[in-house]
């Protein structure tokens, strides 16, 4: 069951839109290189230091999160969805003959 569109979840304020994050931020910042052994450290991996390929496969990783949340349904279009689908179709009206009958160019010269 659905919950009303004012009491929808705030999807951007999420733990686990946020638990992402801070995923992403820890293997994108190198605080713990100095952790590892120095030989791992200087390694080299496409031509860069092992540890700022990983920096940049981080930063590459928190671009890619960022826009899928941002492809995602904002919360306010998930409710106007909601309440689309809940209101009851209105029937257009019929149009009036003066409508239905082809007006003549209001620049013309008669």
């Amino acid at each position: 069951m659905s919950s009303p569109p004012s009491q929808l979840p705030p999807a951007y304020s999420s733990w686990r839109v946020w638990g992402g994050y801070i995923a992403l931020l820890v293997v994108a910042v190198p605080w713990y290189w100095r952790l590892l052994p120095a030989t791992f450290s200087q390694q080299i991996a496409g031509g860069l230091p092992l540890w700022a390929l990983v920096v940049v496969l981080g930063s590459v990783g928190m671009s890619i999160y960022t826009a899928a949340l941002l492809l995602a349904p904002w919360p306010e279009e998930q409710e106007a969805e909601l309440n689309s689908r809940t209101a009851t179709p209105v029937a257009p009206e019929a149009e009036s003959a003066d409508e239905q009958s082809p007006r003549p160019y209001e620049g013309s010269s008669k």
